[in-house]
């Protein structure tokens, strides 16, 4: 019999790993079930087969936002299975943008001329690069704030000749908190 859990938590460990233990032990609490990739999955594990096969046991896709997780290969991945599969995707911001003291931390060989170059690239950010699937459900908010680089972009539905993206007119009401606030709602 397959023992299911409740949520697969993604997150990028650069940013959120703290944050997240903290977040699963009050899920715990609760009596809720979560699965992530603490420390790594062992050697002679294939990794790919053990992220996908929890994702498919669990009921739930929490994916907490920040710059690394959204710049992650890996999370990617993830979300583009947690979509596959079906699953309520749940984002939650966690960190919108790093800061250079934040960014040197974990690159203390880099200059300002690296730190440039990573904002230019857009990696300090968890909005310019934000995967369409997530930023839709972003959209749906009502009353959420669009940040600096946010811009929501319609997907093409292959519906045959005639398909085209819909229309998608967000209204963007008052300024909430950036820190710890969900970004999209439930996903059924």
């Amino acid at each position: 019999m397959t023992q299911y859990e409740d949520v697969f938590v993604s997150y990028g460990r650069a940013d959120s790993k703290e944050f997240v233990l903290k977040l699963v032990q009050k899920l715990t609490a609760e009596d809720l079930k979560a699965w992530l990739d603490l420390d790594g999955i062992p050697l002679g594990i294939d990794y790919q087969k053990r992220i996908n096969d929890s994702i498919d046991r669990s009921h739930n896709f929490l994916f907490i936002i920040s710059p690394h997780s959204i710049n992650s290969q890996y999370c990617r991945l993830e979300i583009d299975r947690a979509i596959l599969r079906r699953k309520r995707i749940i984002p939650l911001l966690h960190v919108e943008e790093i800061s250079f003291d934040t960014w040197i931390s974990g690159n203390p060989d880099g200059t300002e001329m690296h730190w440039k170059q990573f904002c230019d690239e857009g990696r300090h950010s968890s909005f310019i690069h934000m995967p369409v699937e997530i930023q839709r459900l972003n959209v749906k908010i009502q009353g959420a704030t669009p940040p600096k680089g946010f811009h929501p972009q319609p997907r093409v539905e292959a519906a045959g000749q005639g398909a085209r993206a819909p229309s998608v007119r967000p209204e963007w009401p008052g300024s909430r908190s950036p820190t710890h606030r969900a970004v999209g709602p439930a996903r059924r």
